[in-house]
């Protein structure tokens, strides 16, 4: 083979491998997916409720206890009473059951101190419970009744009576015999089953 028919015949088998193969077909491209929008959903606004604004009272300030401060001090014995501070001298004078005296709490210290009688037969009522807390008195009260309650006692049934008499202090059962003796002398307490009654609960004779 001449020169150039070898040069003819190698620029034929280069373009060969370079073409593409006879009966090659080219793949298609992958056609794209259309792009679907979510439609837009539907958000519930949440409902805005008016704050409510709530008035608070005004809080009571208790004023402090000091050793100045005046207590109104009842006079729970059934007659008159009689008391003398052995400190500064001072007397103070109760006429009547239910009569008020106003002390001050340092006095009422130097009585619970010296003369304690006065808190331990319920011969004084302070209506304060903080003062009584202040002078340790609370247990000498404990289940014992008011001056406003005897009235309501002694309106009560038989049975009721002598429920509440059985739990109230042993020294406050001898202020109660004095004062049902002087109510029944004076006829204010009539009725034979409240005086028999009393007299059950109290172990007493308080009638003639």
């Amino acid at each position: 083979m001449d020169e150039k028919n070898k040069a003819s015949t190698s620029k034929s088998g280069t373009g060969a491998k370079r073409g593409r193969p006879a009966g090659s077909t080219k793949k298609p491209a992958a056609a794209s997916k259309p792009v679907v929008q979510d439609a837009p959903t539907t958000q519930s606004v949440p409902t805005i409720q008016p704050a409510t604004v709530v008035v608070e009272p005004p809080t009571q300030v208790t004023p402090a206890l000091e050793l100045h401060t005046r207590i109104p001090v009842r006079n729970a014995f059934p007659g008159g009473l009689i008391y003398r501070d052995s400190r500064t001298g001072l007397m103070y004078k109760w006429s009547n059951e239910g009569d008020v005296e106003y002390m001050e709490l340092g006095e009422l210290r130097t009585a619970r101190s010296t003369q304690p009688i006065f808190f331990e037969n319920n011969w004084w009522e302070i209506d304060e419970v903080r003062v009584l807390e202040w002078l340790n008195a609370t247990k000498f009260y404990k289940g014992s009744l008011m001056l406003k309650d005897f009235d309501v006692l002694f309106s009560k049934s038989p049975d009721e009576i002598i429920s509440i008499v059985e739990n109230i202090p042993e020294t406050q059962k001898d202020n109660l015999i004095m004062r049902v003796r002087a109510k029944v002398a004076a006829g204010e307490i009539d009725s034979l089953k409240v005086i028999r009654a009393l007299e059950g609960a109290l172990g007493v004779k308080l009638s003639d």
